[in-house]
């Protein structure tokens, strides 16, 4: 334990030890509620990139490169969630980082460390697309419409992230059966609901994100 600590604070491999503390620190808030599964949004991964980041604040970017098509189906990109895939990629190179690193370059060569970049992201990219298969499908399954009620308008809900407003959140809504879980949003940005808050169902948008409404006057 000690030598991978020792590893993983090396000059050369402190990078990729960062994004991975930003990567065990984000889990650890989304497991408590903190923070959103889908905090990073893509929703047009074909033709152009329109990048929307939800954490105290907002980030918006817009690439416009059709190639990147094949790169976004490899990775599975709007089946898997945007912060697993890449905290997949993350994971693998800084694995591949501190390995590379420990068996090839001890006197922590910054050029060698950085003739390892490209291989090392290549690598880890595919290592990427092979690992996020199941969890892909897992999602396809979750959100297929075959295993979802076709007509909960109306229906009651319940918060279940930290909070829900008109960027981001999650619900649950009980069918009479399993409860199902959905992405959802507020109307507008006065009205933000808090975990655990009792919502209705209003209307289902364009996205397939449900809108919904506080019971509360």
């Amino acid at each position: 334990m000690i030598e991978i600590y020792q590893e993983a604070i090396r000059l050369i491999n402190f990078p990729f030890s960062l994004l991975m503390i930003i990567v065990v620190a984000y889990w650890a808030l989304a497991i408590i509620g903190i923070l959103d599964l889908d905090i990073l949004h893509l929703p047009d991964a074909h033709g152009g990139l329109d990048l929307h980041v939800d954490a105290g604040g907002e980030a918006d970017l817009h690439v416009d490169h059709g190639s990147a098509n094949g790169l976004f189906t490899f990775l599975h990109v709007g089946e898997a969630p945007l912060t697993v895939i890449l905290s997949l990629l993350f994971t693998f190179m800084w694995g591949i980082s501190m390995t590379a690193n420990h068996y090839f370059n001890k006197d922590d060569s910054i050029l060698l460390g950085l003739g390892f970049l490209i291989p090392n992201f290549l690598v880890s990219l595919t290592a990427t697309g092979i690992a996020v298969i199941p969890i892909a499908a897992f999602f396809r399954k979750l959100n297929d419409d075959q295993n979802v009620k076709k007509d909960v308008i109306g229906d009651i809900c319940t918060v279940l992230t930290s909070k829900v407003d008109c960027e981001s959140g999650q619900c649950e809504i009980n069918t009479g059966g399993a409860p199902i879980t959905v992405n959802a949003r507020t109307a507008g940005n006065e009205e933000i609901l808090s975990n655990g808050q009792k919502a209705v169902v209003v209307r289902k948008n364009d996205e397939g994100t449900y809108i919904i409404k506080s019971l509360e006057e």
